[in-house]
């Protein structure tokens, strides 16, 4: 389920008012993946997705933070380092969208957020979202990234 609400008086930046479900997000990391490709069908040249997601400015965190991209974070210090490439759309309230392609993974996290409850400690702390993505990927085969995040 998506919802892309404009509101007059809100933000001028639409993608602000974006609301995927798990499920989107997913499937956005897949197009993502895939190259710009869906179902056999190019909805976005390659070179684009390969632009967008290289990190073209280093930032003050580490692990899956390290760079930035065009809207998307990059891991550029797990590329220079351990060769591996990974990013991710980060989203408010611990929102995140992550792409490992030398793994063919996808990760997508929407958490359930009420009123009242404690933030997500993958939003409060962060942290928390870039560690377990690097312990999971050592899980699937790939580098040992743990203790990433600074």
């Amino acid at each position: 389920h998506t919802e892309w609400v404009r509101e007059p008086a809100s933000t001028p930046f639409p993608a602000y008012d974006i609301s995927l479900s798990a499920r989107d997000m997913a499937r956005f990391g897949q197009l993502y993946l895939g190259d710009g490709s869906w179902n056999g069908r190019r909805l976005l040249d390659p070179a684009w997705v390969r632009e967008s997601t290289t990190a073209h400015s280093r930032t003050r965190r580490s692990g899956l933070l390290s760079g930035y991209g065009y809207l998307w974070w990059a891991a550029r210090d797990w590329a220079e380092d351990q060769n591996f490439t990974a990013y991710s759309a980060v989203g408010n309230g611990g929102r995140y969208i992550t792409v490992a392609p030398s793994l063919g993974l996808v990760i997508a996290v929407q958490p359930n957020e009420r009123r009242g409850w404690p933030p997500v400690r993958l939003y409060a702390d962060r942290c928390a979202y870039s560690d377990q993505v690097g312990r999971l990927i050592h899980g699937l085969g790939g580098p040992d990234l743990g203790g990433s995040c600074s």
